[in-house]
């Protein structure tokens, strides 16, 4: 037999603490009615005093809270599954926002060129205003403070150049941009991370500029980023991992696929001034074994990337006639690349 230890003691009128190897407890009530706790859960009891007749219930239990706590989290990932699955079949919802190449051409300078800048100009005044009082003479500490401070107009004067020196670069590159200077556009490119996500999704992309109003991209799809699994919940709350049916991952795959073409297409578009954005898919056939190849060619034009509407990126890219052969029930055929 096992060790036992059990003891109560009264705390106040109608509440005991229970102590025993399993953990503390309370009891509150008389005779006729009392709630325990305990590390089992809460339970309450009822009994009419001299008749031997009494009533208890369980109200909850640590192993219901556990129960609780585990079905919230398995609710948590199905909602974190349900948001990633949005997340790339949506990437051109989260295009980048127009770059007004125009406006930034023509800011004015932070200040005009010869005269001193902001900060330049609050230092000197400090500077000039200084006078020291009874303690900086009494601990002989003016020519420090002085000193201070003119580190501080030094160190504003830094801030002001730099400060120009990025209007003019901004101002610079967007007439650049808008005189369809290619370097300037790759430049653009890179400054607006122009293709980032892809990367992160483990694509390769690779661009041409074609001449001042089209942009040729060829993007090589990596198809890792669609679950082969999906998760759901099970009506007594537990979470289900069951192999993705074909049909519903072919179709996740082709909305990833033209939900990534569109992306490109906007922030391109968003990015330089471009009338076309030419778009080559290349990958592996699903519907083709062993086949290579290019999957989908389209030619996205500015006007009708400006006008896209909420719905699935797959029905989207209809309306700009790409090549493309899908079947719903084996996947991309390879096709030419647009001409």
């Amino acid at each position: 037999m096992g060790f036992r230890f059990r003891k109560s003691m009264k705390i106040a009128p109608g509440v005991r603490m229970n102590l025993s190897t399993k953990g503390v407890g309370m009891s509150v009530g008389g005779k006729g009615l009392r709630v325990n706790t305990s590390s089992r859960g809460v339970s309450v009891g009822a009994s009419i005093p001299g008749t031997g007749l009494s009533y208890q219930k369980r109200l909850s239990s640590t192993q219901n809270n556990r129960n609780h706590v585990q079905v919230q989290y398995n609710g948590v990932q199905v909602e974190e599954y349900e948001a990633y699955i949005a997340s790339i079949t949506h990437l051109h919802e989260d295009a980048l926002q127009p770059v007004d190449w125009p406006g930034i051409r023509d800011t004015l300078p932070p200040f005009s060129q010869g005269e001193d800048g902001p900060r330049v100009v609050e230092a000197k005044q400090k500077l000039a205003s200084f006078e020291p009082n009874w303690i900086d003479r009494l601990f002989k500490r003016i020519e420090a403070r002085q000193a201070k401070m003119q580190k501080e107009l030094t160190d504003s004067q830094k801030v002001d150049d730099a400060s120009y020196a990025e209007w003019v670069a901004k101002t610079s590159l967007a007439q650049n941009v808008l005189n369809g200077d290619r370097d300037a556009w790759i430049s653009a490119l890179e400054r607006h991370h122009i293709f980032t996500i892809f990367d992160e999704l483990g694509n390769d992309i690779a661009f041409t500029i074609l001449d001042n109003e089209s942009v040729l991209v060829d993007l090589t799809i990596n198809v890792d980023p669609i679950p082969e699994n999906a998760l759901s919940l099970t009506k007594t709350g537990k979470l289900s991992s069951r192999k993705m049916a074909k049909g519903k991952y072919l179709q996740l795959l082709q909305d990833y696929v033209c939900s990534s073409v569109l992306r490109i297409g906007l922030d391109l578009i968003h990015c330089l001034p471009v009338e076309n954005v030419v778009v080559n898919v290349l990958g592996e056939s699903q519907a083709e074994e062993g086949a290579s190849g290019c999957l989908l060619s389209v030619s996205l034009n500015r006007t009708g990337l400006l006008n896209l509407t909420e719905t699935s990126p797959s029905t989207l890219i209809e309306t700009f006639h790409p090549n493309m052969k899908f079947l719903k029930t084996k996947g991309f055929k390879l096709v030419e690349k647009w001409h």
